[in-house]
């Protein structure tokens, strides 16, 4: 009895045991590790089922995981989990969420679509809960026909308009909703690639769409009758398009600009390539750009290279500060890809562009090029030395001799494969800018004003420090920051690299630099991946190339760190996966950060792991409105230039403080800190604000590094490229620019920096002269346009004149000829006639008077209208065609009719128009009314010709 007893109790400590680790095994099982000590931070982790693909932040609150089985929701930041699949409509099986779609202007929705299930998901945050409605997937009136299933290629929502959002299908068909999703209007077909219209960029258009359509009958990967439109999506399937750029393959809204690459036939192409990449059947990569939407485009302009080269790659680099960095894959016919590219820096227009980097490090995708994002003009890039000096790779098209063979050099560095091979093959160097690309420079771990560009000081080139970029394949996986630096964190930039000759895959340590890439320091052994919140105030590393079970953070900038572990549980091995996450983009003072590990013991169920940094300070910062104040927690940092010799600080053209947490404050940014001040004062212009300007190259002085008053000094000259300066294209701008000013610029050579707000200084001596534009027409050509269009103008008057009897009324004479002034001129004349009628024509008395009785009848019918007249008639006498030259009304003091002036025909009773060849005489008799009669005559000519004589006179 003892002995079942104990077997009992046994076996319920094994079942229990058994339930605990199942329950600890399964998902969603939380684990919380909660340390002693209250000041440092508490982790939390979320296994999930299956491998982690996708971790995103939807908002301050709500975060997703897409994992390889579900999808799962979160919105307590990531406090607790839930499968997301449980809320969707017949959406439980594995693999059903496709594609996350965030909301462009709310944060509070998001699209779920399911490729498989033909659906997609509208999903609401309402602040305690998520709901998602199921919508079905557009259809067109031709898919019955299709033998593939549809699917979701591109959504995107409008830049405006809340509820309007587009689909584009991988049969080629443009959807548009504006009830997100309710309902679909089809737009477009055979359509490759869409947008909506750029709003950065001039003339944008709220019902534009911008797009590439392959022409009806092609295959939709076919870029050879594909063209570049815009169309008003209003107008449908009847829209028409607007045909931009012929042979378009590709096109991106980058900040202001629009690029739109082409494939078109190589004129110079003598067939023997065909096969090569983006050269089939002889043809050649162009790059268009426009900064009005596609209004107008323009071909960019670069230096020529040498015969032979052509264009095989364009990689976008940065557009964020009004200039282009564009990297360019340039090599000759019979070669394939290159290792690296030429990096070209643009104007403001985007269209000219100038060399500013050689042989920039690259692979089929990316460049290893990478902008500080919390400062203006400072850009890491890694370079390929094939040249014993550094300015060989600045500014220049050719190279002089060097101690090796370049051509040689190129040769091996193309024919290596695989990261480590490439940089064994490819001598790889770290290079910094800070005045946007017009000059370059290596880092250095030693002091600010160390001259590392010095390759014949020896001491020099061991301070140099060389960091591994985008295209780094170093650690666990491809997607790690090995370069790091927030928008939020004033100055912080952390990287892995190594102190050498060239940068080595082999010997990886952190650094960090305060001051935007100018001095740097080792933090940490080997290489890490890296994120920041709280604007920098906490920064986390976690190991990549090893098992670990802590991390490492600071809460000083870097000044100390200390390691912790993220789980207490001490079988299998964890490996940090990808990377860290910090919500930054949603909450600047989050206090949060977010890591992906897995456990070798469970390699199918990846972790989340929530790491609370909330009790590390008790209290807020204080004082950042006045940094300058002992008290305050706050501190201006300045950005430097290459050396603090010169002690100006000046940062192109001008003088910046920015207002940051001091390194040793301990406490946590509030919300007050997003309001904090920056202090702007504009320098005086030096050659440093400087560059040369298109169809010009750099040839340097003197180092300027090593001149403590170099300022005003012509460190660099700009020489004139031959074969630029004579072309075509060397005037384009000047030209553009007498498109709408009456003036255009000469350059000297030299060109501010864009973005560069320096005044005054050497600026007389370097930039451009303005001089108006030539006329294309001659002083005598101007004045016969002159006199032409006087002649226009005067026979325009005479013939308006001529058909206005409204001018004619108030500028002619008869406004001054009174209706008794016409009576008495016809009596006399009439009278007159008579006469000679008795004695040259022998005239019938008694058929006069019938015509005289006839017309006395008439007069009778006239004065029992009210005093109303003929107007017809009288006026013929005058010879005026027109009834409406005048206004006739009766005047009953003075018994006669006179001219009103003023059009007032409600006063007049229609009058009766008479036979054209009727003719007024003299009045008969005199009485209360004036009596006019009229008298037939087989001469009506002589009579007109005679009254027209009388109103002469």
């Amino acid at each position: 009895m003892k002995f079942l007893t104990v077997l009992s109790t046994t076996s319920t400590t094994l079942i229990v045991t058994l339930l605990f680790l199942l329950v600890l095994s399964s998902p969603f099982t939380t684990t919380t590790l909660v340390q002693a000590n209250t000041n440092i931070p508490t982790f939390i982790s979320h296994p999930f089922d299956g491998t982690i693909s996708k971790f995103q932040f939807i908002n301050k609150y709500v975060i997703l995981v897409q994992t390889s089985k579900f999808t799962y929701l979160s919105i307590n930041e990531g406090q607790t989990f839930q499968k997301l699949n449980d809320k969707l409509l017949n959406c439980n099986e594995y693999n059903c969420i496709d594609t996350i779609y965030t909301h462009n202007q709310d944060e509070n929705i998001f699209l779920l679509v399911s490729n498989r299930k033909q659906v997609f998901y509208t999903c609401s945050y309402l602040g305690n809960d998520v709901t998602c409605t199921e919508r079905a997937f557009p259809k067109a009136a031709n898919s019955e026909d299709s033998k593939s299933a549809t699917i979701f290629t591109k959504l995107i929502f409008h830049p405006n308009f809340h509820d309007t959002f587009l689909v584009l299908t991988n049969q080629g068909n443009v959807f548009i909703t504006h009830n997100l999703g309710n309902t679909f209007t089809h737009t477009k077909e055979n359509v490759k690639d869409i947008n909506f219209s750029n709003k950065e960029s001039k003339l944008y258009s709220d019902f534009t769409l911008l797009g590439i359509k392959n022409e009806p009958g092609t295959v939709i990967a076919s870029d050879t009758t594909s063209y570049f439109f815009s169309v008003d999506y209003r107008k449908g399937l009847a829209g028409d398009d607007n045909e931009l750029v012929i042979h378009a393959k590709e096109f991106m809204n980058y900040g202001p600009f629009l690029f739109v690459v082409t494939s078109e036939d190589d004129e110079d192409s003598d067939g023997e390539d065909e096969g090569l990449p983006f050269q089939k059947n002889n043809r050649k990569l162009k790059l268009y750009v426009s900064r009005d939407n596609g209004h107008s485009f323009n071909a960019i302009k670069i230096p020529k290279v040498e015969d032979g080269i052509i264009e095989r790659t364009f990689t976008i680099l940065d557009g964020s500060e009004g200039q282009v960095f564009l990297n360019i894959d340039q090599t000759s016919k019979s070669s394939s890809s290159s290792k690296f590219g030429t990096v070209y820096l643009s104007d403001s227009y985007g269209v000219s562009y100038s060399i500013s980097l050689l042989y920039n490090k690259r692979n089929s995708e990316h460049a290893d090029f990478f902008k500080v994002k919390s400062l203006e003009g400072v850009y890491l890039s890694n370079v390929v030395d094939f040249y014993s000096s550094s300015s060989n790779r600045v500014r220049s098209v050719s190279s002089s001799n060097s101690n090796n063979n370049p051509i040689q050099a190129e040769q091996l560095c193309n024919s290596c494969s695989g990261y480590d091979d490439c940089l064994q093959k490819c001598k790889t160097k770290t290079m910094i800018t800070f005045d946007k690309g017009s000059h370059w420079k290596y880092l250095s771990v030693c002091s600010s004003d160390a001259n590392t560009n010095n390759d014949d000081d020896e001491k020099a080139k061991k301070c140099r420090l060389h960091l591994h970029g985008i295209t780094s394949t170093i650690g666990a996986t491809s997607k790690g920051k090995y370069l790091f630096t927030q928008k939020e964190a004033v100055g912080l930039v952390v990287g892995n690299g190594n102190v050498g000759e060239n940068l080595d895959s082999h010997i990886v340590n952190t650094y960090l630099s305060r001051d935007g890439g100018l001095q740097w320091t080792e933090i940490a052994k080997g290489s890490h991946f890296i994120e920041m919140t709280d604007h920098g105030g906490i920064i986390v590393l976690a190991q990549t190339k090893q098992p670990t079970k802590s991390i490492q953070y600071s809460l000083d900038q870097g000044n100390s760190f200390q390691t912790e572990n993220f789980t207490n549980l001490q079988t299998g091995a964890y490996h940090v996966m990808n990377a860290i996450y910090s919500n930054s983009k949603f909450n600047t003072l989050s206090k949060y950060i977010y890591l992906h590990t897995i456990n070798s013991d469970q390699a199918t169920n990846h972790i989340i792991t929530r790491i609370d940094f909330s009790n590390v300070f008790d209290r807020n910062c204080k004082g950042h409105e006045n940094p300058t104040d002992p008290e305050s927690d706050y501190e201006y940092f300045k950005p430097h230039t290459y050396s603090t010799t010169t002690n100006n600080n000046c940062f192109l053209g001008r003088v910046i403080e920015y207002t940051r947490r001091k390194r040793l404050s301990k406490c946590f940014n509030s919300e007050a800190f997003e309001n904090r001040p920056i202090k702007i004062k504009n320098c005086q212009c030096t050659y440093l604000d400087y560059e040369c300007d298109y169809g010009y190259e750099r040839k340097d002085i003197f180092n300027f590094n090593n001149n403590e008053n170099n300022n005003n000094q012509m460190p660099f000259e700009c020489v004139a490229i031959p074969e630029v300066i004579e072309s075509d294209d060397f005037n384009y701008n000047s030209k553009l620019s007498c498109l709408t000013n009456n003036y255009f610029n000469e350059s000297k050579g030299y060109i501010k920096i864009p973005g560069d707000s320096c005044v005054e200084g050497i600026s007389n001596e370097l930039e451009p002269i303005r001089k108006t534009c030539p006329s294309n027409i001659s002083v005598f050509g101007i004045i016969l346009l002159i006199i032409f269009f006087i002649i226009i103008l005067l026979f325009s008057c005479l013939f308006i004149y001529k058909h206005s009897p409204l001018l004619q009324h108030l500028f002619g004479l008869k406004n001054n000829y009174t209706y008794h002034q016409m009576l008495d001129d016809l009596n006399n004349k009439n009278n007159k006639k008579n006469e000679e009628r008795y004695h040259n024509n022998d005239f019938e008395e008694d058929e006069e008077q019938g015509n005289v009785s006839s017309n006395q009848q008439q007069r009778n019918v006239s004065n029992n209208n009210n005093g109303s007249v003929n107007k017809g008639t009288a006026l013929k006498g005058l010879g005026i065609d027109s009834l409406n030259e005048m206004n006739f009304e009766y005047d009953e003091e003075d018994n006669r009719l006179g001219i009103d002036l003023e059009d007032d025909e409600d006063d007049l009773e229609e009058p009766e128009i008479l036979n054209e060849h009727s003719l007024m005489s003299h009045p008969l008799s005199t009485g209360n009314n004036n009596v006019i009669t009229t008298a037939t005559n087989t001469n009506a000519s002589s009579v007109n010709n005679d009254s027209n004589n009388n109103k002469q006179e």
